[in-house]
């Protein structure tokens, strides 16, 4: 969201470590369709049976690596409304409602996630 809000933001090396979570899941999910669905030729899941994505300690680590980056891109958007209010006369076309839309969106996907696995 930053690159869209700052037209100066340049992806730098600093940036690769806010992926390398979801890239170790990734890379995780790849080894475990390549290992029961290639290699075994198994339509199973894992160990009990249970999809471990649905398991609350991955969900509960999903809901705190994620949620930072949501308050984070609130803060910023806000902080960017802001910005534009003082400084542009046509601030209404500059102030990415898409994006505010977005991350409602998401706070409500969030506030699913939590009040399904909190029962």
């Amino acid at each position: 969201m930053e690159s869209q809000l700052n037209p100066s933001f340049n992806f730098t090396k600093r940036h690769w470590l806010h992926l390398l979570a979801g890239g170790l899941l990734l890379l995780y999910s790849v080894v475990i369709f390549v290992t029961v669905k290639i290699l075994l030729h198994k339509y199973y899941f894992l160990e009990n049976g249970e999809i471990p994505d649905f398991a609350l300690r991955y969900q509960l680590a999903g809901f705190l690596l994620i949620s930072p980056y949501f308050f984070i891109s609130l803060c910023y958007l806000g902080l960017y409304q802001k910005l534009m209010l003082q400084v542009v006369i046509y601030a209404g076309e500059l102030l990415f409602k898409w994006v505010r839309n977005l991350l409602y969106a998401f706070s409500g996907m969030l506030l699913l996630r939590l009040i399904f696995h909190a029962g």
